[in-house]
């Protein structure tokens, strides 16, 4: 009756092998990790059943193509479809590139490109490089505050923003509008609103021209993703687990970077959507995928280890980028090698184990073995099979996910066991993108490639229900075993229903990590060119200063900056003002460096602005290469403003004269500064005709004629020791040169309150023009206030300064009143009272008047 029950099972057990071994599990079969090859039957009551050998000759195995990192961007439209799964990176494919705008006369001034990122929705984007140099991801949560993009702040400069990102993440159902609206139209390359993209998550990269920046060429970009969203069976309350979760319905999976949940999936199938078959399994069922047994491998792999400093990191992770011209079985063995896995397929029944062998599940001793059957024993294998040591590659994302050499595992015990000889070999984890979990799998190989012992003999009947990748435990006294684990690695059920079982020696203490003992140090290098850090403003400092009368006075108080002046390569000193307690800038100009052979150091220049008296001020200042290379400001220093110097002028009618010359020298001095800032407007204006610079100011210049006007305005209240002062003053210039010839007109209104002083409003032209080294000037100042203050000390004056005083009604009628050298002439003039010491006509022999003596009244010369 029992060998009928039993000729019944094996009939049983074969029919379902056949039944279930679908094409995908045939695939699978096919490497060195997966075992059972999809149950090819041997005869008609026996399978054979193989879990493979040591973790490091599955390690070694070379395969025609793993998931790893590509770093150069895919272009054309023959490449397979492909995704990412975990936490993983790739340049991506060129999809659409185009340029387009114009800033500050330069046409195609932006560069757009479209790059996908495989064919299936990802969990989001969380990392960039760009060239060389990881850079942050904006928060893409809100609006983009502009149309092409989020600013990556690594590529903000001058004010610019020069590079901008916009991310799809494979679940949008509308087209991207700055796509549409900017190239919809395009003759050559249209964008048109149904290049959506369902499916592929892809980004918009615009990055604005820039030679500082991007002096090699368009930017090249690898971009780093969580992945796919995949099944999580633990998540699954229908499943045996507790979540949301559920198996065919992607709008509940998330992403994971288990290598078994991957696994996992791609045995079951990957799919767009519910039905889309992609890759990996296509006919899988779920019960193939027995829950408790990938439940427990999926939580070992999560399980925390600990890390040299504190903290902890899961045991095992995985990332992977596959092509569908991938073989699944390859793909499986590169992640099932980063987690130490091992897979079999018993009768159509995909099973796996992680890391450590699990509790023994039977027990025997010598006396349970078929001592009539053949036995055989593999003590040691060959030298070209023996190892001590080991060393390996991974992606190290640190290193912009270049292949990264571990630190080796090295044993110097084992070497002294295997006559003092080194014995290195070598791997390659493209799926472990994490350095202190590829140490572990180097221990974890080279330790369990020393479990030598290999046994095959026959077991009783009983032990039918072993299978590959169990463990049992073996009492010996003829091998001195006690209790000693094994692994089942293969198991041949005969048609005498005896079982012939391979086993492996194993110790779960080669997957024991002490990081204290255990974990190396590594280190992780520089990726890209090494940059020169940006120049420091050198020799900084500012004082206050004036700008003087013919005297040596004080008037105008200005600021004087100090800098180094012997410096290669700079050709500018940009220089900022503000109030101490503000942010507005009252002064932005930039300063040309001059000769650093023959600059004074330190050089210094007083800044030809609109400064009020008796101010605190704050200045910084950079420096401005010709090489654009990077420089950076100085901080902000303080200094405070000389205190304003106003003519004082007499009204004593004997001083009269000497007061208005003296007025207009100091008003015209005072106003040099702004002819000199003219000055520097025309110096600084593109040498090209119709160009001009609108900085408060116009400018052009052509060959050697300069035009410049300019608009100078400032107001300030502030506390005095006497009370608040308030000072307002609008100044309009312009200026006209041709060669040694110029012309120029200078209007200013200034107003003063309080401070104790005095009350004036003042108003001031003058107008000059120049012929090499002469020139002439008109002008008038009007002026009224209180001296001082007070209401019982008032003034008014106009005066003007020509050499031709001119008034008439604008008609024939009559001369109009003239003064000229020095005399006032009217052809015409009634009085009705007139007041004088002397009147004579123009021949002087009739005159009128007080003579000598004081003798009054009328003297005829004859």
């Amino acid at each position: 009756m029992l060998l009928r029950l039993l000729f019944t099972v094996w009939l049983l057990l074969a029919g379902l092998s056949a039944a279930h071994a679908d094409p995908i599990s045939i695939i699978l079969g096919i490497g060195s990790w997966i075992a059972g090859a999809g149950a090819f039957v041997q005869a008609l009551l026996g399978i054979a059943l193989n879990i493979g050998v040591s973790l490091i000759e599955k390690a070694r195995a070379p395969k025609p193509k793993e998931p790893g990192v590509q770093t150069e961007i895919s272009v054309g439209g023959d490449n397979p479809l492909s995704f990412m799964m975990g936490a993983f990176a790739d340049a991506g494919q060129l999809e659409y590139a185009n340029t387009w705008g114009e800033i500050d006369d330069t046409p195609n001034t932006f560069l757009t490109q479209v790059i996908s990122l495989g064919d299936l929705p990802v969990g989001g984007l969380t990392g960039l490089w760009v060239n060389d140099k990881k850079v942050t991801v904006p928060d893409m949560s809100g609006p983009p505050p502009a149309a092409h993009g989020y600013p990556i702040v690594e590529f903000n400069k001058d004010g610019g923003h020069f590079l901008r990102i916009l991310f799809f993440d494979g679940t949008q159902t509308d087209d991207c509008d700055f796509l549409t609206n900017q190239f919809g139209s395009d003759p050559d390359r249209p964008w048109s609103s149904d290049m959506i993209g369902r499916g592929i998550p892809y980004a918009v990269l615009t990055a604005r021209v820039k030679q500082s920046l991007f002096s090699g060429g368009p930017p090249k970009f690898v971009f780093e993703t969580s992945g796919i969203r995949q099944y999580d069976l633990r998540k699954d309350s229908t499943a045996g687990g507790s979540g949301s979760h559920r198996r065919g319905v992607p709008s509940t999976y998330e992403v994971s970077d288990n290598p078994i949940v991957q696994a996992y999936n791609i045995i079951s199938g990957i799919y767009f959507g519910t039905d889309e078959w992609v890759y990996g399994g296509q006919t899988t069922q779920a019960y193939q995928l027995p829950p408790a047994n990938w439940m427990a491998a999926m939580n070992v792999c999560d399980a925390p280890v600990s890390l040299v400093g504190g903290g902890t990191e899961k045991q095992y992770r995985s990332g992977c980028n596959i092509t569908t011209d991938q073989q699944p079985a390859d793909v499986l063995e590169s992640i099932l090698k980063g987690c130490s896995g091992r897979l079999s397929d018993v009768g159509g029944m995909y099973k796996v184990i992680v890391g450590s062998p699990g509790a023994a599940v039977y027990s025997f001793t010598d006396e349970n073995i078929v001592v009539t059957e053949g036995q055989s024993l593999d003590p040691f294998p060959g030298l070209e099979s023996t190892y001590n040591g080991a060393q390996a590659s991974y992606p190290e994302p640190a290193e912009k996910w270049a292949s990264k050499d571990a630190p080796a595992y090295l044993r110097a015990d084992l070497e002294v066991l295997d006559d003092n000889r080194r014995l290195v070999t070598g791997l390659a984890f493209p799926t472990v993108p994490y350095a202190v979990q590829v140490q572990r799998l180097l221990q974890e190989a080279i330790r369990d490639s020393r479990r030598f012992r290999q046994h095959q003999f026959f077991l009783p009947p009983e032990a039918w229900l072993l299978e590959p990748g169990d463990v049992v435990a073996w009492t010996s006294n003829h091998n001195s075993y006690s209790n000693k684990k094994f692994l089942v690695t293969e198991i041949d059920g005969g048609s005498n229903f005896l079982q012939l079982v391979s086993l492996k020696e194993v110790d779960p203490s080669d997957f024991g990590w002490n990081p204290d003992t255990d974990q190396q140090p590594y280190s992780v290098g520089p990726v890209g060119p090494i940059l020169p850090p940006p120049q420091p403003m050198t020799g900084w400092q500012v004082f206050p200063d004036s700008f003087d009368n013919n005297e040596g006075d004080p008037r105008k108080p200005t600021i004087r900056a100090e800098f180094a002046g012997n410096l290669e390569d700079v050709q500018f000193v940009r220089v900022q003002v503000r109030l101490d307690d503000g942010d507005v800038l009252q002064f932005d100009g930039t300063l040309p460096y001059g000769d650093p052979t023959t600059n004074p150091n330190p050089a210094s220049v007083k800044l030809i602005g609109t400064f009020v008296g008796n101010t605190d001020y704050e200045a910084r200042g950079i420096f401005l290469t010709f090489s654009g290379r990077d420089t950076e400001w100085s901080d902000w220093l303080p200094v405070t403003t000389f205190a304003e110097v106003l003519p004082d002028f007499s009204v004593g009618l004997a001083q009269i004269q000497a007061d208005i010359q003296n007025l207009f020298k100091e008003i015209t001095e005072s106003l040099q500064g702004y002819r000199d800032k003219l000055a520097q407007l025309a110096a600084a204006a593109t040498d090209a005709a119709g160009r001009q610079i609108e900085d408060n100011s116009v400018a052009r210049r052509f060959k050697d004629a300069t035009a410049v006007a300019l608009r100078s305005m400032t107001a300030s209240i502030e506390q005095t020791a006497e009370g608040l002062l308030a000072q307002a003053e609008i100044l309009d210039a312009v200026q006209a040169t041709v060669g040694d010839a110029s012309s120029g007109i200078l209007w200013r209104m200034r107003a003063v309150a309080g401070g104790g002083g005095d009350v004036v409003a003042q108003l001031v032209l003058d107008i000059r023009a120049t012929v090499d080294d002469d020139f002439i000037t008109a002008g008038t100042i009007w002026e009224a206030g209180f001296i001082g203050g007070d209401p019982l000390q008032p003034f008014s004056r106009m005066v003007t300064n020509v050499k031709q005083w001119v008034v008439t009604d604008g008609t024939d009628s009559g001369t109009p009143l003239t003064f000229e050298d020095g005399e006032l002439k009217a052809l015409f003039a009634r009085f009705g009272t007139a007041t004088m010491d002397l009147f004579k006509t123009s021949s002087g022999k009739t005159q009128i008047g007080t003579f000598a003596g004081g003798a009054e009244g009328i003297r005829i010369i004859v």
